[in-house]
C-alpha cells in the first residue's frame, strides 16, 4: 500500500527531487476535507519550484504554491502564493492572491463573542484579494521594500443569524472594497523559506488602507513577527511569535483572524476576529526514515479591541499532530489534525504553517 501511494505521488511530481532544467518543477497532491460550514470537499494543492537565473548559486529556489478546492455546499476557490528570488537574493518579489465563493461566519469582534454560539451569523461570501511586496537587500539578510493590497468582499444572500438581535448593516456592510499601500522590513537568515531547517526571521509590515462600503473607512496596520528554527535531535524545533495591530475605522472583513490552517490550527476560520492580535506557536518537526516525518505543536492566542486590551480577553489554545511526506526537497505534503477549545480541524495541503 505504501509503495503504491509513493508511486502515485511520484507520478504527480512528488519524486523528492528538483530539476532546475524542467522550468517550473511541479508536484500536486489531492486532499479531502470536511467542515460543518463547507460540507465535504476536495482540494488539490500544488507547488512548483524554479530558478530565475541558472547561474545564480546564491538564491534559494523560487516557488509557486496553488490550491484549488470545491465542496458539497458550493464552496469553490483558488489560492496562489508566489515567492521569487532575484539577482543572487538581492531582490525579492512576493505575490499572494485568493478568489473564493465560500460559506463564512461572523460572531463579532473578540474572543468572548466568538465563544458564544448564539452570536453566530452565517452567510455566503465572494472574496477577491491580491497582495504584493517587492524587497531590496540593504545588508546581509536584511531587506526593506514596499507593496500594495487590493481586496473585495461581497456578502451574497441573507445573513442567517442565531442571535436574538440580527446583525445591523452599519456594523456589517455587505459590499466592501479595500485598497492599501504597504511598507516592509525583514531580517531573514533562514536556509529555505518554505520549510526552514535553521535560521531566523524578523519582520515588520505596515500599511495605510481605505475601505469603501456604506461610507469611507480609513485604518492602519502594523504586523510584527519573529520565527526561530533550530536543529534538535532527529528534527527541527520551530517557534513563532506574531502580533498584528490595527488602528482606525476597521470594517468587519478586515479584522485580524485567529484560526484556520496557519494561525492556531483547530478553529473555524472567521470565528475569532479582532483589531489587535497576539499569538505564538511552537512545533517539533520530527524526521523519520525515508521521506516521512511527523510534527507536534502547541499554540495560544488572544484578541483585543485596543492594544491595552490584549491579555484581558481569554486565550484560546491549539494542540495537534501531523504527518509529512517530502514531495520535493524541503517541500512536504501536509496532513494536520488539530484541536482547540471546543473546536477541531483537519488540514491537507503542502508547505508548513510557518
Amino acid at each position: 500500500m505504501t509503495n503504491w501511494v509513493e508511486h502515485e505521488l511520484a507520478n504527480l511530481g512528488g519524486d523528492g527531487e528538483f530539476n532546475p532544467d524542467d522550468g517550473i518543477d511541479w508536484a500536486a497532491v489531492p486532499g479531502p476535507f470536511a467542515t460543518p460550514d463547507s460540507g465535504f470537499g476536495l482540494g488539490v494543492s500544488s507547488v512548483g519550484l524554479f530558478v530565475v537565473d541558472k547561474n545564480d548559486t546564491v538564491s534559494q529556489p523560487s516557488s509557486i504554491t496553488m490550491t484549488v478546492f470545491g465542496s458539497s455546499k458550493g464552496n469553490i476557490g483558488i489560492d496562489l502564493d508566489t515567492q521569487i528570488f532575484l539577482q543572487e537574493d538581492r531582490r525579492r518579489l512576493y505575490i499572494w492572491g485568493v478568489a473564493e465563493k465560500v460559506h463564512d461566519v461572523f460572531y463579532g469582534p473578540g474572543i468572548k463573542k466568538g465563544k458564544r454560539n448564539h452570536n453566530k451569523h452565517s452567510f455566503k461570501l465572494d472574496t477577491l484579494v491580491v497582495n504584493s511586496k517587492y524587497l531590496f537587500q540593504m545588508a546581509p539578510a536584511f531587506y526593506v521594500g514596499f507593496g500594495a493590497s487590493l481586496g473585495q468582499n461581497n456578502v451574497k444572500g441573507s445573513v442567517d443569524s442565531h442571535h436574538t438581535q440580527p446583525v445591523t448593516s452599519s456594523a456589517f456592510p455587505q459590499d466592501v472594497r479595500t485598497a492599501g499601500a504597504t511598507f516592509h522590513a525583514m531580517y531573514d537568515s533562514r536556509d529555505f523559506g518554505l520549510n526552514a531547517k535553521q535560521g531566523r526571521l524578523l519582520q515588520a509590515d505596515g500599511g495605510f488602507y481605505n475601505s469603501s462600503a456604506d461610507r469611507s473607512h480609513h485604518f492602519q496596520k502594523l504586523a510584527l513577527e519573529y520565527r526561530e528554527y533550530q536543529a534538535m535531535g532527529p528534527g527541527v524545533l520551530a517557534f513563532q511569535l506574531a502580533s498584528e495591530f490595527k488602528f482606525g475605522d476597521v470594517t468587519w472583513d478586515n479584522l485580524t483572524k485567529l484560526g484556520g490552517e496557519d494561525r492556531l490550527r483547530g478553529y473555524t476560520t472567521g470565528r475569532y476576529r479582532g483589531k489587535q492580535m497576539l499569538m505564538s506557536q511552537v512545533e517539533y518537526r520530527h524526521n523519520l526514515p525515508g521521506r516521512h516525518g511527523m510534527v507536534y505543536w502547541l499554540g495560544a492566542g488572544t484578541l483585543g479591541d485596543d492594544v491595552s486590551d490584549l491579555g484581558s480577553e481569554p486565550w484560546i489554545h491549539s494542540v495537534g499532530l501531523g504527518y509529512r511526506y517530502e514531495l520535493k526537497p524541503g517541500v512536504n505534503l501536509r496532513a494536520d489534525f488539530a484541536w482547540g477549545n471546543g473546536d477541531s480541524g483537519i488540514y491537507v495541503g503542502v508547505n508548513e504553517a510557518f
